[in-house]
């Protein structure tokens, strides 16, 4: 398994990003149902840098937990994986991903991401999340870990998972750290 710098995810991010800013129509919120590996921090990357709302989806959710989380952000494209509702629109940057018509839903002012829960004991619930949220938690795990001399992350749980969204990838990437990001399957 190969490990990527932080710098190899620089232009594929970017790419992707021109890609998402450019769709018509304006893409706003960008589901991602994807297994772990480099494409799926890239498409995480791309979103942030294009202005679009990304909800990470959980392989594990049940249709009803991912119908719900679409329902309730107004996702109008996915990448990674077809849902229900949602048309094929090609690839954008070789990923395939799928566009819907869908009447906006509103977020905090800020919001670039909307993580749910399990919803092990209800309804996932929808929390939307600032760039500047984010980076403060990753920026506080690299201030309390730095004392261990850390220079790779091995990714072993679903990057939907919002703990090893930051602290499994934007944490080691703001310390400067090689992740690896194997499929699920081979973790």
């Amino acid at each position: 398994m190969s490990a990527i710098r932080p710098g190899d995810l620089d232009a594929p991010a970017e790419r992707l990003a021109g890609a998402l800013a450019a769709a018509r129509p304006k893409v706003r919120v960008l589901g991602l149902m994807a297994d772990n590996g480099p494409g799926w921090v890239v498409a995480d990357l791309a979103a942030r840098k294009a202005g679009v709302i990304l909800v990470p989806l959980p392989a594990f959710f049940t249709p009803a937990q991912i119908e719900h989380a679409v329902a309730e952000t107004g996702m109008d494209a996915v990448i990674g994986a077809p849902l229900p509702g949602f048309a094929p629109a090609g690839e954008i940057e070789g990923l395939a991903w799928w566009r819907r018509a869908a009447l906006p839903a509103a977020f905090p002012r800020g919001a670039s991401k909307v993580t749910f829960t399990s919803g092990t004991t209800g309804t996932p619930k929808g929390v939307a999340l600032t760039p500047a949220e984010q980076a403060a938690v990753a920026h506080a795990l690299v201030h309390v870990t730095r004392h261990l001399g850390l220079k790779r992350h091995l990714c072993l749980l679903p990057l939907a998972v919002l703990l090893e969204n930051v602290a499994g990838v934007y944490a080691p990437l703001a310390a400067g750290m090689e992740l690896c990001v194997p499929p699920l399957a081979q973790a």
